[in-house]
């Protein structure tokens, strides 16, 4: 079962292809709007059977693309005693979309006669499609091995996968096992829970981890793969999480416990320092109004509009902040791992960028304005190196003009003292206070 972003819940199995009919069974696939009645935007009635052919098929994973179509992945027993991963691909309105497969359906087919089953499929940051489950000989030589395959998004086995878009491997164990969950860590690379079958014919939860190219990761665990026992019989992870703040993983399954009971099983398996980027810290450099963090990567920064309500403020490092807010920010690491959020950074007061620069050196200089943050008038306060023509304006940070404080006229050499009525429509903001003419200008930051 899945839930759509808009509430409706997507439930998948199997049934019997008629009511009359046992002899062989489809996929089943329906959709449930948010009170729980069938969707009829649904393949017009809420309920869809896909068939892969006279045999029996079995769903037993699905997931949704962003787009909103849906992947449902599992078993066809195509012959007596083989079987083989396949995988749908519906529209959002339930019809099968046909750019996937050609008809919607994917069979994956070996050189060999197999029993291979698909337990569980997810979709990767690039919409590929992975599905993992398990192998065996169908002539009952060999032992069972974990099995994974990557669809690229048109249906195709994708070779950037392991070279031809399969991955199967022996367990660290070496005596077989099985894939029954799958997870995305937030650098790409895709964790499996399962099982491992021990020398002793025993079953341990297994957890691997295989890299974005198909291959088990050897940096985790020496050879990709943990394994966590219980007691002396048949131990499965069946599921699995991954915590997004530091990427330690949770399996849970069935654990046999000495006496031969069955129990809960669960264990925690801690995760490699440095996937996750720590959270910055955020620093203040009051004479140019710009807040810093700390790290590397990609910053995005949030400031608290109204209390509990985060809105995005900016990007990049350092980054302007002259308003009385909280402020916060997070950082994106090359690897693709978001670090947690930073304490929060309070600003109290407005804050004012020292005197801006002149333009022409020496020209006009020593310039003051207040009060600031603006009122009903502003006193400025300068001095200019020689007698010129001048004239004082507001422009917005953008540089463009909105406000006329002084119109041009000619002003002696030395200290000037205007004191200048503020426009009443003028909005809150930052603004650029302007002293110009031909012989240069000078700006300072003020605030409304």
């Amino acid at each position: 079962m899945v839930i759509q972003s808009d509430g409706k819940i997507v439930v998948a199995g199997w049934t019997n292809v008629d009511e009359d009919d046992d002899s062989e069974t489809n996929f089943a696939v329906l959709r449930l709007n948010t009170n729980g009645s069938l969707d009829n935007s649904f393949n017009s009635n809420g309920k869809l059977q896909v068939d892969f052919g006279t045999y029996d098929s079995y769903a037993h994973a699905l997931a949704i693309q962003d787009d909103g179509k849906i992947v449902v992945a599992g078993t066809y027993d195509y012959s007596d005693g083989d079987s083989k991963m396949v995988v749908a691909r519906l529209n959002p309105n339930g019809a099968l979309d046909n750019t996937f497969s050609g008809d919607g359906k994917y069979q994956h087919t070996t050189s060999e006669t197999t029993i291979d089953n698909a337990w569980d499929v997810l979709i990767d940051a690039n919409d590929r499609i992975v599905v993992g489950g398990e192998r065996s000989n169908s002539n009952g030589s060999g032992y069972i091995k974990p099995l994974m395959i990557r669809l690229g998004t048109t249906g195709a086995l994708d070779p950037g996968f392991s070279g031809d878009g399969e991955l199967s491997f022996s367990t660290s164990q070496d005596h077989g096992g099985g894939l029954r969950e799958l997870k995305l860590q937030c650098d790409g690379k895709i964790m499996a829970s399962g099982y491992a079958v021990d020398a002793d014919d025993d079953e341990d939860m297994l957890l691997a981890r295989i890299t974005s190219s198909g291959s088990l990761d050897d940096t985790y665990s020496g050879d990709g793969m943990a394994t966590l026992g219980f007691g002396v019989g048949n131990d499965v992870a069946r599921s699995l999480t991954v915590r997004g703040s530091d990427q330690f993983i949770t399996v849970a399954g069935t654990a046999i416990v000495d006496g031969g009971a069955s129990a809960f099983g669960v264990g925690r398996f801690r995760a490699e320092s440095g996937i996750v980027p720590p959270a910055p810290t955020i620093s203040f450099d009051a004479d140019e109004c710009e807040l810093s963090a700390s790290g590397s990567g990609t910053f995005s920064w949030q400031n608290e509009l109204s209390p509990f309500v985060w809105s995005p403020y900016a990007t990049g490092n350092p980054v302007s902040a002259t308003a009385v807010d909280d402020y916060r920010v997070r950082v994106t690491a090359t690897n693709g791992c978001v670090s947690p959020w930073s304490s929060v950074f309070e600003l109290e007061e407005p804050c004012v960028p020292e005197v801006g620069i002149e333009e022409v050196e020496g020209a006009v200089y020593d310039i003051t304005a207040y009060p600031n943050p603006l009122s009903g008038a502003v006193t400025v306060k300068f001095s200019l190196q020689g007698a010129t023509d001048m004239r004082i304006e507001l422009h917005d940070m953008l540089g463009r003009n909105v406000a006329i404080l002084l119109p041009t006229m000619h002003m002696a050499a030395g200290e000037q003292t205007r004191t200048l009525a503020v426009p009443s429509d003028l909005a809150s903001g930052n603004y650029l206070l302007v002293i110009g003419g031909e012989a240069g200008r000078a700006t300072l930051h003020i605030v409304k």
